[in-house]
């Protein structure tokens, strides 16, 4: 074989670390390397957020153009090819606006006219929705609870005004009965007790029994009041 030939030739020597050798730099190296893909990583998750959507809005973009090819991101403007109108990339303010630009053409204008409908009605609709299930009242949102909290303190507060005090309210219609010259037993009339039920649906109505203890807690007769309903005695003055 010819000298100078490759074949003589050995391979170059590879230095390997010895077990149990220093592994430091290897180590730095590594993690150099993970922090640099980390970041490539996050940078590229944070850039897909911004890219041109793809949905039923997409149709926006035909009526704008980027202001700077190379510019990408959350800052990335778009002039509107009607009336040099610039924009950051926000698809519903640049649709607003082909809504409002007197330079765009009708059919543009009613194209996002028909979108903002869409939208409104798709929102009434979740509204709608939302209520008949009920999602409002279990809200878990800190408004709602606030919310809540009021409304069960007004409720508190309506049903107290509604109660009534049974013990005063039997006594002066014990004195009415008393002062029209009726008898406890009319409390079995069906009519006035509907009557007062439809009134005072709260009301506790006395029966027979409690209306007799009444007149004689408070020592009533037909001779407590005159025939105007003013009273004779003790027991009915001031009444």
């Amino acid at each position: 074989m010819m000298e100078g030939d490759g074949a003589d030739k050995q391979p170059e020597a590879v230095a390997v670390p010895a077990p149990g050798g220093d592994t430091s730099a290897a180590a730095a190296a590594a993690a150099v390397t993970s922090d640099a893909d980390a970041d490539a990583a996050a940078a590229k998750k944070k850039h897909v957020k911004y890219i041109e959507r793809k949905d039923s809005a997409s149709w926006v973009y035909s009526h704008w153009e980027p202001c700077s090819p190379e510019e990408d991101g959350p800052k990335r403007k778009y002039r509107c090819k009607y009336s040099d109108q610039i924009y950051r990339h926000n698809v519903t303010r640049m649709r607003n606006h082909l809504l409002n630009c007197n330079s765009a053409p009708e059919e543009v204008r009613q194209k996002a006219q028909e979108c903002c409908d869409q939208i409104s009605e798709r929102k009434t609709a979740k509204d709608k929705e939302k209520k008949s299930r009920g999602d409002e009242a279990t809200s878990s949102s800190p408004n709602s609870k606030k919310r809540k909290g009021f409304d069960a303190e007004a409720r508190g507060l309506i049903a107290d005004a509604k109660k009534i005090d049974s013990k005063d309210a039997n006594n002066k219609f014990g004195r009415a009965l008393a002062s029209l010259k009726l008898e406890p037993e009319s409390v079995n009339n069906e009519k006035l007790k509907q009557f007062i039920k439809s009134i005072a649906p709260s009301y506790d109505y006395p029966d027979e029994a409690e209306m007799k203890t009444i007149w004689v807690t408070l020592k009533l007769t037909h001779e407590t009041f005159d025939s105007n309903g003013n009273g004779n005695g003790a027991n009915g003055a001031n009444e």
